[in-house]
C-alpha cells in the first residue's frame, strides 16, 4: 500500500467501519476506544489514515508527530482484509 492510498479519517471518526478498526489494536478495557478515538479527534499531533476499499475502511494506521518525529502509534487490518497482503512491507 503506498502512502498516497490513504485517506484522512478524522472527519469519518464516527463511522463504525472506522471505529471498528482502532478496536482491534486498543483492545477491550472498558473506555479505552473513547479516550482514543477522542484523542484522534482533538489531539493536532494525532493522525489516524486509513485505506478505503468500496468506501468503508479497512487498514488504519495511527501517527503521532511531535518536533517533526512521526511515530506509528496503532496499525489495524480488518480481519477478511488481511489477506489482501495489507500491511505488508516491502
Amino acid at each position: 500500500m503506498l502512502i498516497g492510498e490513504l485517506s484522512d479519517l478524522r472527519p469519518r471518526l464516527d463511522g463504525e467501519d472506522v471505529q471498528s478498526l482502532p478496536a482491534i489494536a486498543v483492545g477491550p478495557l472498558p473506555g479505552q476506544l473513547a479516550h482514543v478515538v477522542e484523542g484522534y479527534r482533538t489531539d493536532s499531533a494525532l493522525r489516524l489514515l486509513g485505506s478505503l476499499h468500496d468506501n468503508p475502511a479497512v487498514a488504519v494506521l495511527g501517527l503521532c508527530t511531535v518536533e517533526g518525529a512521526v511515530t506509528a502509534v496503532r496499525i489495524a487490518v480488518d480481519l477478511p482484509a488481511r489477506d489482501w497482503g495489507w500491511g505488508v512491507s516491502c
